[in-house]
């Protein structure tokens, strides 16, 4: 007889933590505690200040907040804090470990929790990305050894797949699926009109939109060189920049000088709270996601949410989220050619194409409902 999946502990960021992770967590719990009985247990400390290039690590906007009950007991930096998450949760007793995996960083508090679980609790990792982003010292070593301690894998695309595959030298069980939605709420129905007075631009603006957290591996550089070449062909053409940067903005504010784009380029330098998110989507017609490597992206999503087609590269899972020509467009990486054509004919195209109407039908691939039944079915499958 299968023991029946009641009880669940999910380890990770959560509200009030700022980011797609703990976005990512908060609703994932909201999802769970339909069903199960759970606990969530995130951090007291996630990382030092002074290895936070971000102004606020909290958010505490309402949009996230979850019932279940919460314990902020984990400091990555204190051995203590392992022992006695891992204790609360062998008190617990639960079937099922949910733990969020994104970067060695944590490797350590991670690998000290779950090591001295009870052997009889099954755990989950859920890697939102396999490997960091960033080059890390002994990164794939860290990743091996925390990886390890899993039994159970959700993955969310091809190469993350492969990546866990390659890792562990095996097939563990495991369930891919897209990166679910964490904008789901956020919508007010603000008109594209409305959204565009809110933010001083003008109703026949071309704008296309880059939001998150602006990292050099995801390529708004490329944006800025094809920007001149791009107001030569579109005279009301507007990029708009938003979110916290992470890597030195003065070269981008010296090339919007260099070039005089200031009518062109708008930069918002600055995390947004889930309330004001909206009229950024709104006012767009597109969002660009010029990555130069990426596993998944939680922004392909948000501008489903908003109706809003996205043009991304050929890079880790996103081509995976869109199809092309109908929710979105694919270009060949590092190809600024190719992002400037694909963006020109864009416009050239508008009007013709129905993309919310395509985009409603990819919907229900992002659900949390249809996460927690691939959970559920693989619980089964491997208890």
């Amino acid at each position: 007889m299968v023991k029946k999946l009641e009880k669940i502990v999910t380890i990770g960021p959560v509200y009030p933590f700022r980011g797609g992770i703990a976005q990512y967590g908060s609703l994932l719990v909201r999802e769970l505690e339909k069903h199960y009985q759970v606990k969530s247990i995130s951090f007291r400390m996630m990382y030092p200040k002074f290895l936070y290039p971000g102004k606020n690590q909290k958010d505490y906007s309402t949009n996230y907040e979850i019932k279940t009950d919460i314990k902020y007991m984990i400091n990555s930096l204190n051995l203590f804090s392992y022992v006695k998450t891992a204790k609360y949760i062998n008190q617990f007793k639960p079937d099922l470990v949910i733990m969020h995996w994104w970067q060695p960083f944590f490797a350590l508090a991670d690998i000290g929790i779950l090591k001295l679980l009870k052997k009889d609790i099954k755990v989950c990792i859920c890697c939102n990305n396999v490997m960091p982003h960033d080059k890390i010292p002994f990164s794939k070593w860290l990743t091996k050894q925390v990886l390890k301690q899993g039994d159970l894998f959700i993955v969310h695309s091809n190469e993350e797949e492969k990546q866990l595959f390659e890792i562990l030298k095996k097939k563990p069980p495991h369930i891919r699926i897209p990166c679910p939605d964490i904008s789901t709420f956020v919508k007010t129905g603000i008109s594209k009109s409305d959204a565009r007075k809110k933010l001083k631009f003008d109703e026949d603006d071309d704008i296309i939109l880059f939001f998150g957290f602006v990292r050099k591996y995801k390529g708004l550089h490329h944006l800025f060189h094809i920007m001149p070449y791009l107001v030569d062909r579109k005279k009301k053409i507007k990029l708009l920049v938003v979110g916290d940067f992470y890597e030195d903005k003065e070269w981008y504010f010296r090339y919007i000088k260099e070039y005089k784009l200031e009518n062109r380029i708008f930069i918002y330098d600055k995390y947004i709270p889930d309330s004001e998110v909206e009229p950024y989507f709104a006012a767009s017609d597109a969002v660009i996601l010029p990555y130069d490597s990426a596993t998944t992206s939680g922004v392909i999503q948000a501008s489903y949410n908003f109706n809003r087609p996205v043009i991304v590269t050929d890079v880790g899972g996103l081509k995976e989220a869109v199809v092309d020509g109908k929710t979105g467009y694919v270009v060949e990486p590092d190809n600024e050619n190719a992002m400037r054509e694909r963006i020109l004919d864009f416009f050239d195209e508008k009007g013709n194409v129905d993309y919310s109407g395509y985009i409603a039908k990819e919907r229900y691939k992002y659900s949390w409902t249809r996460v927690v039944d691939l959970i559920q079915k693989m619980w089964v499958e491997e208890a």
